[in-house]
């Protein structure tokens, strides 16, 4: 094996061909050579000899291996074919590497970051280092790095810490090195392992429970004191679609709180969707408010005609008269639906009814 600095000179002492591409004829008894084409890769690099070849400079291409063949033939025409291997190594020293992966990661899930470096020849190995101090291939033979939990690949730069633990907050770098040059260190990456706040989402869903319990409670007092002249009240559709769609959001159930959750979890958004049976907060339009409204009617044809009559287009306000009853059942009907579908992602989200 012969290994060569890149830009450096190299003789070779025979012609040669490259992973089976002949680039060189035999060498006869005329001594005679066949001398690549002009849009050869080779061009204005290498001088061919009848015994040989000379690199006047290399790359990192050209690193590979070179067979060298040749042909003797007697005064009875008969021929033997000889031939000889080398492999080349051009050595070009490592770039500077980038350290990739996430900036921040939930306790007890998985995080990857990546030692990324192109140019090294021979590939190089990598080592990680985390907050200065370098980190060992076994986290449990130094006293620093005992309460975590990781593995190093120095070949392909991967460094996996599973599970993530508060320990393992700090930055971090990565160096290539293949005995070319010098060791070349990345930028410092900060990775934070955060927890999840699991007290403050059940006590932001008991105190929605309370606020709406109060605002419920309110408007029934008011309606059996006699504080509406009328049965019927001016409900308007749109407003009442609004305040569905607050519902949702205020017991999380929207896109972004599901997709938070999930990330925050390691859970495919989708499982988190899959036990919630109410509408989400999307998909709440004032067609469904008033399905709603029919549903939790006592007189369902009377309420169609009144509310259909007031509301010709898709937008338009429902400005009929509504039963204030049938309103304030369709809202406690389906503030109870969303409670229990908050109760239902939660035990998902952490894995409850797995555990029972």
């Amino acid at each position: 094996m012969l290994s060569t600095v890149q830009t450096w000179n190299k003789d070779y002492s025979c012609p040669k061909h490259l992973t089976g591409s002949l680039i060189s004829a035999q060498v006869m008894d005329t001594k005679t050579i066949q001398v690549p084409e002009n849009d050869h890769p080779y061009k204005g690099r290498a001088q061919y000899t009848p015994t040989g070849i000379r690199f006047t400079s290399v790359t990192r291409k050209d690193t590979g291996k070179y067979i060298c063949e040749v042909l003797w033939t007697g005064s009875g025409g008969s021929g033997e074919l000889s031939k000889s291997e080398v492999d080349l190594i051009v050595q070009v020293p490592p770039s500077k590497p980038v350290a990739k992966g996430p900036t921040s990661v939930t306790i007890g899930n998985k995080a990857v970051l990546k030692c990324v470096e192109t140019d090294g020849s021979p590939p190089p190995t990598f080592q990680w280092y985390k907050d200065n101090i370098l980190m060992p291939s076994n986290p449990k033979i130094n006293e620093k790095f005992r309460n975590s939990s990781y593995t190093i690949d120095t070949k392909t730069g991967v460094l996996t810490i599973e599970p993530v633990t508060s320990f393992d907050t700090g930055d971090y770098f990565c160096e290539a090195q293949n005995n070319v040059g010098t060791a070349q260190k990345s930028e410092a990456i900060h990775l934070e392992a955060t927890e999840v706040n699991v007290g403050g989402i059940v006590a932001a869903v008991v105190v929605l429970l309370i606020v709406l319990a109060l605002v419920a409670f309110g408007i029934w007092f008011a309606y059996s004191r006699g504080f509406f002249s009328r049965l019927l009240i001016s409900c308007d559709v749109v407003v009442l679609a609004r305040t569905l769609q607050g519902y949702c959001k205020g017991f999380g159930l929207d896109d972004d709180s599901l997709e938070k959750l999930a990330a925050q979890m390691g859970q495919p958004v989708e499982q988190m969707k899959a036990v919630i049976k109410s509408p989400l907060a999307k998909e709440i339009s004032n067609i469904l408010v008033v399905q709603l409204l029919l549903q939790a009617g006592s007189e369902a044809p009377k309420l169609a005609k009144e509310v259909l009559s007031s509301v010709p287009l898709l937008g338009s306000l429902a400005s009929g008269a509504l039963s204030f009853a049938t309103t304030y059942k369709m809202l406690r009907s389906f503030v109870n639906a969303v409670a229990a579908d908050a109760q239902r992602v939660l035990i998902k989200a952490f894995n409850l009814d797995a555990k029972k």
